[in-house]
Order: C-alpha cells, then sequence, then structure tokens
C-alpha cells in the first residue's frame, strides 16, 4: 500500500527508467490498464 497516488506514480516512473523492458508490449494481449481504490 502506498503512501499516495503521487508516491505510486513516482514509483511507476522510476520502474519504466533505465533497464526497463521495452519491448514487453508485444508480448501482452493488450495495454496495462491501472486502477487505484479508495480505503473504505
Amino acid at each position: 500500500k502506498w503512501q499516495s497516488q503521487e508516491h505510486d506514480t513516482a514509483y511507476r516512473k522510476f520502474r519504466a527508467g533505465e533497464g526497463a523492458i521495452t519491448d514487453l508490449g508485444p508480448l501482452l494481449a493488450g495495454a496495462p490498464k491501472l486502477t487505484h481504490f479508495d480505503e473504505l
């Protein structure tokens, strides 16, 4: 669980940087979909 959506976004930006698997897209059935849920 992230402290905020901004923390999650920063982590995803970091992971997509140098060393990311750029050829992964054609191997997937479709584009990834990100869903955020609010804690009740």
